[in-house]
């Protein structure tokens, strides 16, 4: 298969799994959308289930590897903080459809979306993680913090303008390459905003 029938697939997946959910998505609709009979479909993806995870695992796969390099760096802490807000949005930019599918699936799809996640991608430690964060604090490098409210504060900057977004550009009047100039400007206010928010 090449990688423009494959990409096609996949693009046509993620479509229609977007606007159907996990649940709702048929192995037909997402043939039609690509352009292909469900025979070929089926003969390269046996199953929805495989195709999902297929989804998952390329929309996943170029953040979590390299966050995962990030935080095993020997970058500075405030660094790593830097790297990972340009990574994370420079891979939304990329896929902005990928934090509302999210949010959809963990909603409906519990389950599936999890089991499907964590057996596509390698995601980083969660006791790693923590563990880097209260040895800042130990050093006396940042204030004392719960790291789970510096993780969800960094993926909420983050991640709400792209869930916002119909609704941002509709008030705003603003394009789609307006918006990823705003993003992309947005970094810097978004890591002043966590550090300044745990530094002493």
């Amino acid at each position: 298969m090449s990688i423009n029938t494959k990409e096609k697939i996949l693009n046509s997946a993620i479509k229609i799994f977007i606007e159907n959910g996990y649940s709702g998505a048929r192995m037909r609709d997402i043939a039609d959308e690509a352009g292909i009979n469900k025979g070929l479909l089926h003969y390269y993806f046996k199953s929805k289930n495989a195709l999902f995870t297929e989804v998952i695992k390329s929309s996943a796969q170029d953040f979590f590897p390299k966050l995962g390099r990030i935080l095993h760096s020997d970058k500075t802490f405030f660094e790593k903080i830097e790297l990972i807000v340009d990574e994370y949005i420079e891979v939304l930019l990329k896929n902005p459809h990928f934090p509302p599918f999210i949010v959809n699936e963990l909603n409906n799809n519990t389950d599936i979306f999890i089991n499907t996640l964590f057996s596509a991608v390698s995601i980083p430690d969660k006791a790693f993680v923590f563990s880097l964060i209260q040895e800042e604090v130990s050093k006396g490098n940042i204030k004392s913090v719960n790291p789970v409210h510096l993780i969800l504060d960094t993926l909420s900057l983050i991640i709400y303008p792209f869930l916002a977004r119909p609704a941002l550009k509709k008030i705003s009047e603003m394009n789609d390459e307006q918006f990823y100039d705003l993003m992309r400007l947005r970094k810097r206010t978004i890591v002043d905003t966590l550090i300044n928010n745990i530094k002493i």
